[in-house]
């Protein structure tokens, strides 16, 4: 259950999950120029706080009149000036304050928010706020900018809001497999031919241009191997010709040459054909697996069945700020140790910070939501057609082939002993601890749609250290006697040779 508003917390910079610089809020380079006030009276700087942790943060009662000055100037009802940030006249606290001004009226349009969130764009939450302002004031919308902007004076206060063009910011990886050298390759041997085709920047523009070509040979019937995962990234109903395929990395499909067929060297068709196959290695059980575990993720986490269709095609800028800030709360490092990193974060702990939690809201989002539901579009709650409980049977199909895969069918080949030496041997925990957020998200989604069946609770796997430290080696995942909750629902829903919603690639 969420619990009740609070204002929104800047985000706790982290090291492998331990929290750096004791709590305190990220610091960036200034701009070059900087908004100072004209008329700011000494006293006004009493309230601002002399510094900030992550434990006083949120109990420090900053003055409405921080976020009043930021109004003043989202509504020009007081003159500012623009100063050279090397020139700034004035101490770090006004300084900082004044680059958080402009930082709500950075230039974000509607393609900008697009791009980000479809390339998965992870900024800190005080920097992400401040894109949705200012996204707001580029569509003209002071008045929704105002309303977000009261709920940020304690980001304004004492935090880095603006972004630095000169640091690159992370993104996170989906499932899909980048294409363009493959693309720029394939135009190239066409081109020998005297051939001019575009550069595909989709499996769908590039899967009909691979089935236009043919090795050179007596026959010139010989096409390229595409994989099945390709069709299924292009949403393409393959010819039974390649279909034939499948089974066989290395069979080679043949169809008649066509007017439109494009016959290349055997150089180059070998040389491409390789690229094909080193996109995604298919053939091999943990690729496989590792690939429909993303793809999950980006279906259930991320909205990936109808966020391209619903938000992409928008022109609402409240939607689109909406699911941009919903896709940076996801997006957050978590967050495994106390502020001074003298201890890890106990047993319960960790659900309990802000970052680590979608289901804690702030203030801002709530405003942001309501700003959102007075338009006519209103927002997405529900995942539209996918059906919840098969996305639950498909995750925990996928614990189970994890633990196949891993701990050749049983889970006490994953657990740790307490005492026992060694680190490794249980795979890529990281994936199969995402599995565990996909089931507690559809758990969740599943309570909200009215359905009490759902799978019982799953442990994560821990850290060695973390479980020395706090003596939790009963916390991990597989420790003790208990079976996991994705365990009994496979029995209970009999999927073992069911057919499920997975994609077999």
């Amino acid at each position: 259950m969420a619990g009740p508003a609070i204002p929104l917390p800047y985000t706790l910079q982290t090291w492998l999950g331990m929290v750096t610089s004791n709590g305190e809020p990220a610091s960036r380079n200034y701009p070059p120029t900087i908004v100072m006030e004209k008329h700011t009276r000494t006293s006004f700087a009493r309230l601002f706080p002399l510094k900030l942790s992550f434990s006083g943060f949120l109990k420090h009662q900053f003055s409405d009149r921080i976020a009043g000055r930021a109004i003043q100037f989202l509504t020009g009802e007081e003159d500012f000036d623009t100063v050279p940030s090397a020139d700034y006249p004035r101490g770090d606290t006004f300084k900082k304050f004044g680059a958080n001004l402009n930082a709500l009226k950075a230039d974000v349009g509607k393609e900008q928010l697009r791009t980000w969130i479809r390339t998965r764009t992870r900024f800190d939450l005080e920097q992400a706020a401040a894109v949705v302002v200012s996204a707001f004031m580029q569509e003209g919308r002071v008045d929704d900018a105002v309303r977000l902007v009261k709920e940020l004076g304690p980001l304004l206060a004492g935090s880095c809001m603006w972004v630095d063009p000169n640091i690159a910011l992370p993104m996170s990886k989906g499932p899909s497999v980048t294409l363009p050298n493959l693309a720029r390759k394939l135009q190239g041997a066409v081109a020998k031919q005297s051939v001019a085709i575009p550069i595909a920047s989709s499996y769908e523009e590039l899967v009909p241009l691979l089935m236009r070509v043919r090795r050179r040979r007596k026959d010139n019937n010989q096409c390229f191997n595409i994989p099945q995962w390709i069709w299924d990234e292009a949403r393409m109903d393959p010819p039974a010709h390649f279909k034939a395929c499948f089974e066989f990395p290395d069979m080679q499909p043949t169809s008649p040459k066509a007017d439109d067929s494009i016959v290349i060297s055997r150089k180059h068709f070998r040389h491409i054909q390789r690229r094909i196959y080193r996109l995604f290695r298919f053939w091999k059980p943990d690729l496989r697996l590792r690939r429909n575990i993303k793809k999950l993720e980006d279906q259930v986490l991320y909205a990936g069945s109808w966020i391209e269709e619903r938000v992409f095609n928008t022109d609402d800028i409240a939607l689109l700020c909406h699911y941009f800030f919903y896709f940076q709360r996801r997006f957050q490092k978590k967050v495994v140790s106390n502020e001074k990193w003298t201890s890890f974060l106990g047993k319960g702990e960790g659900n309990k910070v802000f970052q680590n939690n979608v289901r804690h809201k702030s203030t801002f989002e709530n405003a942001l939501l309501d700003i959102v539901e007075s338009n006519e579009e209103g927002v997405i709650v529900a995942m539209g057609d996918e059906s919840t409980l098969a996305l639950i049977d498909e995750t925990c199909l996928l614990m189970k082939e994890y633990v196949d895969l891993y701990g050749g069918g049983k889970t006490e080949n994953l657990t740790f002993k307490k005492g026992g030496a060694g680190g490794t041997g249980r795979g890529p925990v990281d994936d199969y601890n995402l599995l565990c957020d996909v089931l507690s998200d559809l758990r969740a989604q599943a309570r909200d749609q009215g359905i009490a069946d759902v799978p019982g609770m799953t442990k994560k796997f821990l850290a060695k250290d973390i479980m020395h430290w706090n003596n939790a080696w009963a916390d991990d995942a597989f420790a003790g006697e208990e079976r996991p909750g994705w365990e009994e629902w496979i029995d209970k829903r009999k999927l073992l040779g069911a057919t499920t919603t997975m994609v077999l690639l």
